[in-house]
């Protein structure tokens, strides 16, 4: 199943910087919806000529050598392949642009499949159940840090050294691109890719909210005046792909067993209102007698009040069950300057 799609995207220089080495670029190719990001570095001839030579390299590529239906992760990887010898014979014949390099995320959506693959610090992330979640992780020196245990995620945020990458396309850096395994999407899935000039100023729960709230066209607009209102260090790239049809998720087994407990609960509350009233009535018809008697207004004032008292109950059931359907699952070297 194709799924239909929602996508905007912009690009800004930021306050700090002359020039805006980030390039961003969507195309259409055959049965592919292809977008990627690309952060130049080297100088801002360097890194303006790196990052248009990724992003047009994989246009270019998929528009030569992709057929329909073969397999899309070799060919992401021959792509970026292709992008990382451009870049470093661009870098041999210019001795101005000899330490251009560049990072690179690029996001592939076949059918309701997503294909994601990075080298770098720029990012994606994917907005699930109104929870952002990051895919890629940063190939980054303070990101080392983070996994060796030696500094917090909170720490790595300020970090001096938090702009050294340890992988980049072109000279010095190492090129091995990470392809995470294809992702399953679902109707209202939010994916963004952006550079390190947007994820440096805006925590990711603001991501979430800003994209949760608005539109693609105005949540890239915002994002980027948001990073521009904190600094605006570096240039600043955001690609926001919203998911517009497509299969439902599933319920989540911990949400299933709740509905289902429920559902009995809620079975065996009214078998029991049942018996109590049907159990009243047989016990108070008759008087010692044995002729019937009247049901008392305190007799029918009982019953109804015992209605109402499972009424209440059963209410407050169903708007704890609602409220657990909402929430989510939990959660799975070169200076760019």
């Amino acid at each position: 199943m194709k799924v239909k799609i929602q996508q905007a995207n912009l690009s800004d220089v930021g306050k700090n910087r002359k020039e805006n080495e980030d390039y961003y670029g969507s195309f259409n190719i055959q049965d592919l919806e292809i977008f990627v990001v690309s952060d130049g570095m080297g100088g801002y001839k360097g890194g303006l000529a790196a990052s248009h030579i990724v992003v047009d390299t994989v246009r270019e590529y998929f528009e030569q050598k992709y057929k329909k239906d073969e397999n899309i992760i070799q060919h992401i990887k021959l792509a970026l392949e292709q992008a990382d010898l451009r870049v470093k014979q661009k870098a041999d014949e210019d001795i101005e642009l000899k330490n251009m390099g560049a990072t690179v995320v690029l996001l592939i959506i076949r059918d309701d499949k997503a294909y994601i693959a990075h080298i770098g610090d720029s990012r994606a992330y994917i907005i699930r159940d109104k929870k952002i979640n990051k895919i890629t992780k940063d190939h980054s020196l303070v990101q080392q840090m983070v996994d060796g245990g030696i500094i917090t995620e909170e720490q790595a945020k300020n970090h001096p050294k938090r702009n050294i990458i340890t992988h980049s396309l072109g000279h010095g850096g190492k090129s091995d691109v990470e392809i995470q395994e294809p992702l399953q999407l679902f109707k209202d899935d939010i994916l963004i890719l952006c550079t390190d000039g947007l994820t440096g100023h805006v925590e990711d729960f603001e991501i979430q909210n800003i994209a949760l709230e608005n539109e693609p066209i105005t949540a890239v607009h915002k994002l980027i005046d948001l990073a521009n209102d904190r600094g605006g260090k570096d240039n600043i790239t955001v690609q926001i792909v919203k998911i517009l049809n497509g299969k439902r998720k599933p319920l989540d087994e911990k949400i299933k067993k709740k509905i289902i407990h429920y559902f009995l609960y809620s079975i065996f509350g009214l078998a029991s209102v049942a018996f109590f009233i049907i159990a009243s009535l047989l016990t108070g018809i008759f008087d010692q007698n044995g002729s019937i008697k009247k049901i008392s207004n305190t007799d029918t004032d009982s019953i109804a009040n015992t209605k109402n008292n499972f009424l209440k109950e059963d209410s407050l059931l169903n708007s704890s069950v609602n409220d657990s359907i909402n929430l989510s699952p939990s959660d799975s070297m070169i200076n760019k300057n």
